[in-house]
């Protein structure tokens, strides 16, 4: 599943480039999903600070530049670079549709236009860490332990030795096929 929208947004790069740019992100399990809402058990917080445990996370109502809920799978784990919905449009609720909201403000939403989000597996995270290719959600590249992203948050670590665990695939023959790749989905 593709998780853009037509929002004409542009692309804002993977993880380690918006870790910066993020108010939190945490490892979380999805506990539920309530029209384009999801409610996730917060497991580790690396960044940033929340007073709950279980937080609630907005996604696109059709319009925004958010993924759909439904690509996070109730009990699936994530590793998720959040912004704090800290004001609210004035189209933020609709009465015709009151499942489907912009959320409330102290809530959380997740950004669709870049790396906002990582696949947990045990103690490691898959995804786009550091590939340079846009619009590339899973690149060819080994599982990060998160202990290193960690490290990387917080300046201890490198763009190295994200790469030296996830063995990406950055040779000009792969680039090549990813390119390629790319195009032909964009056709499809």
């Amino acid at each position: 599943m593709d998780p853009r929208n037509n929002c004409g947004c542009s692309w804002q790069g993977p993880f380690s480039w918006i870790a910066d740019n993020v108010d939190t992100i945490a490892v979380v399990s999805i506990a539920s999903h309530s029209g384009n809402s999801m409610d996730v058990n917060v497991e580790q917080l690396l960044k940033g600070k929340t007073y709950d445990k279980v937080v609630r996370i907005w996604g696109d109502r059709g319009y925004e530049c958010r993924p759909p809920v439904e690509l996070f799978p109730r009990n699936s784990r994530w590793l998720l670079a959040l912004q704090t919905i800290d004001k609210l449009p004035a189209d933020s609720f609709d009465p015709f549709h009151p499942d489907r909201s912009f959320g409330r403000i102290g809530d959380y939403q997740l950004p669709a236009c870049g790396a906002y989000w990582l696949a947990v597996e045990g103690d490691r995270v898959s995804g786009n860490i550091t590939s340079i290719l846009d619009w590339d959600y899973t690149p060819e590249m080994d599982p990060v332990p998160i202990a290193v992203i960690k490290a990387f948050i917080e300046g201890k670590a490198g763009y190295a030795d994200i790469i030296g665990y996830s063995n990406e695939i950055t040779s000009p023959e792969a680039m090549m096929r990813k390119s390629k790749l790319w195009l032909k989905n964009q056709q499809d």
